[in-house]
């Protein structure tokens, strides 16, 4: 396989398992009376579904990691693609509560689950093999850019297919057809995907016998990076599932159709995709702790204004300035997480360390945020109590980044004096 020809195999496989991991975020709210019961909170409840699937993803980064630190990166890659179409097929057909009862909640929390725990090795992954080619390019951070936003145009695509099957004018069953296309799709790329070739970095690794037997049992030396990594991840997604997931139920409160709701999350991935690849570019020359935390201040200082201008019966042109001031800082972010993160920890332990510090950082913090954002509001009866929740995860991930800074300075300092003495 060409260097060109393996570009794509890994971009359209991260399109795909993005699809994959993402479609049921944007239906959360349509499917809810499908599959929960009428009598209990479905919104809800299909946000806590919505959830699980983030839970998940810290197991499969831990069985994945191991297998990519022990046995090379292509491995995990191929797996993680074989598999997470299953469970998106199970939701396509899966008969709905008043069909088979309890029965459908559970599968479909199990299905969730399923596709958090596969996917937990896509995204580190497919970073971790861009880094592994890239390091030292010049071009890390455009070709990390282009990948990211490959991942932004799966979620383009499921909302594009998202709007269509949920017109007026479908079948009520409709949207069962974009999950069994994104399954079958899975399967399509993980035949492209055997071609693949391991990273000159993992091979390197292997010849001289650096490769630890048991690459997680190293991670406890490197618990300060996994801890910052986690929250700068965080913020990755946090900021989308304002503007996309929680966003639907505000849209359908402002008197939006599903259909109208989907092409709103559309247009909002599409200016996403758009600035990734600019923002990644443009950390080629910035550097990417830098770029990061400019992302940062941005979510910390606009995030009140940005829910302002939604609070109450706003316009088509306040909803998407509301997306794109809250969507800027967060692609900052997101342009470089990855190529950030991934020089934390070396290549002995690195897929195990990014894989499970970044799924954590989803798990823990931002898979949580549609559910948060709808719990703030109906407990503090404001409608800008969700920009709280984006200003504190900004201003410790700020602070996590000069804390380990500040860290890794005295460890320099501490070694240089050692060494001083030793002579």
């Amino acid at each position: 396989m060409s260097q060109k020809q393996l570009n794509w195999a890994i971009i359209a496989g991260h399109m795909v398992e993005c699809f994959d991991a993402t479609i049921y975020g944007f239906y959360a709210v349509i499917l809810a009376p499908y599959f929960f019961p009428p009598s209990m909170p479905q919104i809800i409840l299909s946000f806590i579904a919505f959830s699980a699937g983030f839970v998940a993803r810290p197991l499969g980064a831990l069985f994945f990691g191991f297998l990519g630190d022990k046995y090379g990166r292509k491995k995990p890659l191929l797996a993680s693609m074989a598999l997470v179409g299953i469970p998106t097929i199970v939701i396509g057909v899966l008969p709905t509560y008043h069909q088979i009862g309890l029965w459908a909640p559970c599968v479909l929390f199990f299905c969730r689950l399923a596709q958090g725990f596969f996917y937990g090795a896509e995204f580190a992954g497919v970073s971790i093999y861009t880094f592994e080619s890239y390091e030292k390019s010049g071009v890390l951070g455009q070709k990390t850019g282009i990948l990211v936003a490959s991942g932004s145009m799966g979620a383009v695509l499921a909302t594009g297919l998202g709007a269509f099957f949920t017109m007026n004018s479908m079948h009520p069953q409709a949207w069962r057809i974009p999950f069994i296309c994104g399954g079958i799709a899975a399967f399509a790329i993980f035949l492209w995907r055997r071609q693949m070739k391991e990273t000159k970095a993992f091979e390197d690794a292997q010849k001289k016998k650096k490769l630890l037997t048991i690459p997680t049992m190293n991670l406890w030396h490197y618990r300060s990076e996994m801890l910052v990594s986690l929250f700068i991840v965080s913020l990755n997604t946090l900021p989308l599932y304002l503007v996309t997931v929680f966003g639907n139920h505000m849209f359908r409160e402002f008197g939006y159709s599903p259909s109208q709701s989907m092409l709103l999350n559309m247009s909002a991935l599409v200016f996403d995709s758009i600035m990734i690849v600019i923002y990644g570019r443009l950390a080629d020359k910035t550097g990417f702790e830098k770029q990061i935390i400019w992302g940062c201040l941005w979510m910390f200082c606009s995030a009140i204004p940005s829910f302002y201008l939604v609070s109450s019966a706003p316009s088509l042109l306040t909803i998407y300035l509301f997306m794109i001031l809250i969507s800027t800082g967060n692609t900052l972010v997101v342009a470089c997480t990855m190529p950030y993160i991934s020089t934390f920890f070396p290549t002995n332990c690195r897929f195990s360390a990014v894989a499970l510090s970044s799924t954590l950082g989803t798990a823990l913090i931002a898979g949580h945020t549609p559910a948060i954002a709808a719990y703030l509001i109906k407990v503090t009866n404001l409608k800008i109590a969700p920009a709280f929740w984006l200003m504190g995860i900004s201003l410790v991930t700020l602070y996590g980044i000069y804390w380990l800074k500040q860290k890794k300075q005295k460890g320099s300092e501490l070694n240089a004096l050692d060494f001083v003495e030793a002579k």
